[in-house]
């Protein structure tokens, strides 16, 4: 598997302190490596997944892109915030 960014999910990483980015580099890291002890679920209304860290929740999505299995980070905010963008 392979994580492909957006522009948002950067942006919103980037403001985020370096304890916590740190955390979600490790966090996606064990989602690669398809840890078995991941909180991760499915969102409705969609195709978007959650993986909560905390009170921090990363929104992203499964596609597939030639045959290979890639995830699309969307989202990283804190709970009180991300499910109220994503819905816009």
């Amino acid at each position: 598997m392979k994580l492909i960014s957006t522009s948002h999910f950067e942006k919103h990483l980037t403001k985020l302190p370096d304890a916590v980015a740190k955390r979600i580099y490790n966090k996606l890291n064990n989602l690669v490596q398809n840890a078995a002890n991941i909180d991760v679920k499915k969102l409705q209304g969609g195709n978007d997944y959650r993986l909560r860290l905390g009170s921090y929740r990363i929104i992203f999505e499964y596609r597939s892109i030639s045959g290979e299995v890639v995830i699309l980070l969307k989202h990283v905010e804190q709970r009180k915030d991300v499910y109220r963008k994503r819905k816009k």
